[in-house]
């Protein structure tokens, strides 16, 4: 073997550790769970037959829970998605004007999505307590309330599926998840030329005017890729959902992801679970390929 095709096979070589990960960790556990969505695969017989779309058939045509998990999914992912991006603009606007105290505030902010989602929701069950929680003894004593809330119980309260459970899990989840996209953005937002802020000054925008044509501009490409990025992981959302409520009550605030680890390791149906799976795939998919269509359109546009 000569220099030059040393030198050609070299780059390859030094990627492989890394395809040989991913084909292990990605590639491997993708192509079994699409196999096994197509087997009655359960953990209670020896067998598994082939039932081809069986699982995904039963999923669309007879499985209420199914529609009711994918509909609350898609509520969160968007609320969530879009309310926590929103959230962390304003604090990065606000930990731009800190002035030296910056790092400290920045630090702070970072707490929420810091702290292991076990402890959040353990403080948060507290809060939310139908007997302790300090929110209703704040209410209680302002006199905005006659009785203790039951956050997590009480479904009459609101309208359709934007009961008090649902939101208040929103709640948590909107403060768990905005901290790291306020440093993200206050990031760009520093980066953002100050002559910019100084021409729209001389020519007498106000902040607002500042705000919609200076920030968000400057901000744009950064703002999309954790606005798509925070769509893709809410979807696949478990942590908060599961710890807080296992989904309950009456579903009211379970999400595929929840269903799927109760499909198949409270029912040990792997085979539905893994068809579930395939389903949440080709969500994040279309949310993942809209954002690279966008991508090119926009270069290309450039």
């Amino acid at each position: 073997m000569n220099a030059r095709t040393k030198d050609k096979l070299f780059p390859y070589l030094m990627l492989l550790p890394s395809i040989i990960g991913l084909c292990i960790l990605v590639v491997y556990p993708l192509a079994r769970g699409l196999i096994l969505s197509f087997y009655d695969h359960t953990l209670l017989f020896a067998s598994y037959p082939f039932i081809g779309l069986g699982n995904y058939r039963e999923l669309i045509t007879e499985d209420r829970i199914f529609w009711g998990t994918l509909g609350n999914t898609v509520a969160y992912t968007v609320f969530n998605g879009v309310g926590s991006t929103i959230i962390a603009i304003g604090v990065a606007l606000l930990l731009v004007r800190s002035g030296k105290m910056q790092v400290f505030f920045r630090g702070f902010v970072l707490l929420p999505w810091l702290v292991p989602s076990v402890v959040i929701s353990t403080i948060w069950l507290w809060m939310f307590s139908p007997d302790y929680s300090p929110i209703s003894d704040i209410l209680l004593r302002l006199g905005l309330i006659q009785t203790r809330i039951r956050f997590l119980g009480n479904i009459d309260w609101g309208f359709g599926v934007f009961n008090a459970p649902f939101l208040s899990i929103l709640v948590v989840r909107l403060w768990f998840s905005f901290p790291y996209k306020a440093v993200l953005i206050l990031a760009a937002i520093v980066n953002i030329p100050r002559e910019l802020y100084e021409s729209a000054d001389i020519d007498g925008a106000g902040p607002w005017s500042q705000f919609i044509n200076v920030t968000i501009p400057g901000i744009y490409p950064q703002l999309m890729v954790i606005l798509t990025l925070t769509l893709i992981g809410n979807f696949g959302y478990f942590d908060i959902n599961y710890l807080m409520t296992r989904g309950g009550p009456l579903n009211f605030t379970n999400v595929m992801a929840v269903q799927l680890y109760s499909m198949a390791f409270g029912h040990f149906r792997l085979g539905y679970a893994a068809a579930m799976g395939v389903v949440m795939l080709l969500f994040t998919s279309v949310i993942a390929i809209g954002y690279v269509r966008f991508v090119l359109n926009r270069n290309e546009e450039a």
